[in-house]
Formats: structure tokens, sequence, C-alpha cells
């Protein structure tokens, strides 16, 4: 990869909108590069990168990248885009986003990377709300939006670099890091990933990337980021429930939000009680590995503690959207069956008469590969409400619908409700004739259904 000082001045960004994209051309503004960009459609993003002097365009048309010294780009721009095909035949350098974000964190003296198959956003933006409020000035790349700072992206100083780092085609594997956390290993991205042991493969080669100084953060419950953590021959901390874990959680319980206190244990000593303002149990997970990478830094965990439970979430993470027939309406990332499950057992504690799941599954790939797990992740609701599959980067193969796993799922668990609903506005009808006042209806998923949660809600 090369180095920052060697792409040259001018980078053109293609899918400039993006979370990630526009955070990492806002960072480059900064440095002093030329920064300029495209995008299929305008949004805030743009809107946003425009107000700050950065040419975008709206459209993919061959000529725009003219002129650049490197073109960046994501997994979801095709090779025929036509601004990708202008730069081959112009000789302009092609740049995976992963390779940037990557060149960019090998300037700073410690850049921690935050990686797991669950709850990626959450930790970062956790580990993120304790370095800014400790004075640290940390540079942030996170995968969703930080409250705190009204954005996925801080440019801070030039010591700390704070990364969200995705497993998805093995892109972690191209950032540049000092310490690297794994929350968990889970089986995921199989359109990518042969099996299970393709991805723990994936995540060994993370931890052999760390410098022989740099620090593997890992689940001390999940026995194969344990196994990876004890192997990769860096210091290793641990965190968990289990006994002898750097960081353990000991008397944990929840209040009637579903959210959770706890005693931490460092190192074998009771150093503090924790109270988290995030529901599921799941969390304390997070909060930990935040607290211990926050360690690294000279944040003690006392000090941590306060702050990951000051910490009320990011956006598309239990987000409350408003209200319905007088239930509240939440909206959650979850998209994988673990995921779906830890939100729905959060809101399970919460006090309600229905439990509604209204869920979007997130590509054929993901649906088909792990269509069991689905089935029987959906047990916390009273009553589930399946949306078509969102295709995302997926043409439809024609072996796989949501009306296989509503069958599958009604077989296996006896729900007030198990039904299909043919898009949107029969979604919509449905449940604003059938949800009642006290009832909490839960919309989860990766695709648009973001856009159904804001339409329901009165």
């Amino acid at each position: 990869m090369q180095t920052l000082e060697q792409l040259g001045h001018h980078i053109h960004f293609i899918g400039i909108g993006g979370i990630s994209m526009s955070g990492l051309a806002e960072i480059l503004q900064s440095r002093g590069f030329s920064v300029s960009g495209s995008d299929r459609e305008a949004s805030e993003n743009t809107d946003r990168l425009a107000e700050k002097g950065i040419r975008v365009y709206i459209g993919h048309k061959a000529g725009q990248e003219a002129g650049a010294d490197a073109i960046v780009y994501n997994s979801a721009i095709p090779q025929d885009n036509p601004e990708i095909v202008g730069a081959k035949a112009a000789g302009i350098p092609l740049i995976k986003r992963a390779e940037l974000l990557g060149a960019i964190m090998a300037g700073y003296e410690r850049a921690i990377a935050v990686a797991g198959t669950h709850g990626k956003t959450t930790a970062t933006s956790m580990l993120s709300t304790v370095l800014i409020n400790m004075g640290k000035d940390p540079t942030l790349h996170i995968g969703g939006v930080l409250p705190l700072i009204q954005d996925a992206t801080r440019v801070g100083g030039h010591k700390l670099f704070v990364a969200e780092a995705c497993e998805y085609q093995e892109n972690f594997l191209l950032l540049n890091y000092t310490d690297a956390v794994i929350l968990n290993i889970d089986a995921d991205h199989l359109d990518y990933y042969r099996d299970i042991d393709h991805i723990t493969d994936s995540f060994r080669a993370y931890l052999a990337k760390l410098p022989p100084d740099g620090h593997a953060i890992v689940n001390g419950d999940d026995a194969r980021a344990l196994a990876l953590g004890n192997e990769c021959g860096r210091d290793c901390i641990t965190f968990g429930f289990s006994e002898g874990c750097t960081l353990r959680a000991k008397n944990e319980k929840a209040d009637e939000n579903g959210c959770f206190s706890f005693d931490l244990d460092f190192k074998g000593f009771r150093v503090c009680p924790v109270k988290l303002s995030v529901p599921g149990r799941h969390n304390i997970y997070n909060a930990m590995a935040a607290m211990a990478a926050a360690w690294l830094t000279g944040v003690t965990p006392c000090d941590s503690s306060m702050l990951v439970g000051a910490y009320t979430g990011a956006e598309r993470r239990f987000e409350r959207k408003g209200t319905l027939n007088g239930a509240l309406v939440y909206h959650d990332y979850a998209h994988h069956p673990a995921e779906v499950h830890a939100a729905l057992a959060a809101a399970a504690l919460r006090p309600h008469k229905k439990l509604w799941c209204v869920f979007q599954p997130h590509t054929y790939t993901r649906t088909r590969a792990l269509f069991d797990r689905f089935a029987a992740c959906f047990d916390p609701a009273d009553c589930v409400v399946l949306l078509d599959i969102y295709a995302a980067r997926e043409k439809d193969p024609g072996d796989i619908n949501s009306q296989m796993l509503c069958q599958a799922a009604s077989a296996h668990h006896p729900f007030d409700v198990c039904c299909y609903m043919p898009g949107f506005d029969a979604a919509t009808n449905y449940l604003r004739e059938q949800v009642e006042p006290g009832d909490l209806v839960l919309a989860l998923g990766a695709g648009s259904i973001e856009r159904f949660a804001n339409d329901l809600v009165d």
C-alpha cells in the first residue's frame, strides 16, 4: 500500500456520500489534499462536504475523475462504473476504501482497531466517548453517527486514531494499527468466506499484523477469539464474565429499561461499579472492550467506567423513532441472527404488552447460509412481521425468500403472530391496525427499513 505522501495531491472518491467515504474525504481535506467525489444521489453527507468546499458530483459520469492523482472506491462500486473505466484508461491508480484508511492510520503513534462480527460500532463509539471526554483528542472513524460529535468521523490530533475495522472481504487486513480488539467471531459474510474456519483464519491474520509491542484485546468468553489472543505472541488483554479475564464483569442485573449494571474486576480486584445507559446484556462486552482499549491510552478503568455509562447510543442502534398508536417504536441495525436475538432480548426486558419484531432480512446469501439460525432468533418477540429480503449488492437467486423464513420461524416457536408482508405499505397498514397502546415495536435490519420505521410513527 502506498503512503499518503505517495498518493499525490488530488484524490477523487467514487461513492463519496457514504458514511465512511465522506469521513475519509474530510480527513484528507484537513491534511491539505484537494478532494473531489461523486455519488448516485444527493444526501446530507454530500451537502455537508460541498459546504466544506469539496467538489461533489451527483451521478457517476466519465470525465469527473479527470485530473485526479488517485481514485478511492468501496466494495459497492462495480468495475464497470464509468469513472472506474475512465481511471483505468487514464492510468490513474485505484485504491480501496480500506487501503486509504490504512494509509491514514499508519501516521499515528497509537492506532486502535475495533473488530468483531457483532458490536463494532457500539464498542468503537463507547471508546470514542471515553477518549474525547478524557481530553485525548482522538481522530475517529466509526461505522455509525456518534451523537456526541453528530458525525461518524472526527478530525483530532495526530497521536491517537480509533477505527472500526470491518472483516468483510478481509478489509481489516488493509489497516495499520498498534492495538487490535476482537469482540467476537461468528459466521457471517458467507458470500466471501467459505466457513467459520476461514473467518477465524482471517481474524488470526488480523492479530498477526500487530507490531511486536502491540496489544490484542479479546473476548475471554469467545473460544475462538481467546485462542487467537493466546497464540498471537503479543500482550493479550481479555474481557468477559469468566474467571481469569483481565476485565471481568460480575453481579450483573438489568433495570426496567433493559440497561445493565455490574461490578468490574480489573486484574482480579474489584475496582468499581458500572451502570450502562444502553440496553442489552451484550453491551457489557462492548463496554469492557472499550474500557480495556482506553486503559492502553492511560485512562483508568474507574474513569472510563463512568463515561461508558454515560454513553446513550449511536444512530441506528436501538434508536427511538417515536410512537404508533401509543406504542414505542425503535429501530436497530441488527441483521445477523445473533444480533436480532440480542436486540429482541434487550427489548423484552422493557415494559410492554406485546413485543412486535419487524424484520427486513439483509442479502439472499446471508439469509440462506444462516437460515436455521434466523428461524430460531425471533423467540423473545410476541409478534413477527417479515418483509422482503433486501438485496443490497446481490441479485435474487429465486431459491430463498421471506415467506420461507416465515414458515420456518412459525414452526420453531408459537408466536401470537408470524406473517409476511409484501412491501412497506402493506406492513404499515397492518401494524397501524394491530398495534395497541403499551406495545413495543422494534424494526430490525441494515437495509431500507430505517425509512420504514421513520414513516411508521405517528
